[in-house]
């Protein structure tokens, strides 16, 4: 049985064909008369799948527009942290809760895999500066 994340019951066949081109599924019709016309109402439904492809590609087009990189230095803030100390590549794992949400965010929405990393701050020290007892 298929999964809907929403159902409609429509008279009209033009939006029945809307509703099919924007993805929807007719499950079922139902048949009846009013006197002397026979009339059918179809039930449709919009499979999850379908309304996840639908917002994935809002998504998309917010990371476009450079939204993600907003959400997550927002998302840092929020939780009292700065992206500015994160990196994909090397450093120390991490776990917070905005590493928590990266990661989530990417999987959920790229299906990846991601790992963040704390930035190791290195400092700029000349091997003059460094004190030696012999």
């Amino acid at each position: 049985m298929r999964e809907f994340i929403e159902v409609k019951v429509t008279e009209s066949e033009s939006e029945l064909d809307r509703l099919m081109k924007s993805g929807w599924e007719l499950f079922s019709t139902t048949t009846y008369l009013v006197v002397p016309d026979q009339r059918i109402k179809y039930h449709l439904g919009l499979p999850a799948k379908v309304k996840i492809e639908q917002l994935k590609e809002i998504i998309m087009k917010y990371e476009e527009l450079g939204f993600k990189e907003q959400l997550f230095a927002k998302i840092s803030e929020e939780n009292g942290e700065s992206m500015e100390d994160f990196s994909y590549s090397g450093g120390r794992t991490l776990y917070s809760d905005t590493a928590n949400f990266i990661q989530r965010y990417e999987e959920l929405v790229h299906d990846k895999q991601v790992r963040i990393y704390k930035k190791i701050e290195h400092s700029n020290r000349n091997i003059e500066d460094v004190e030696c007892d012999f």
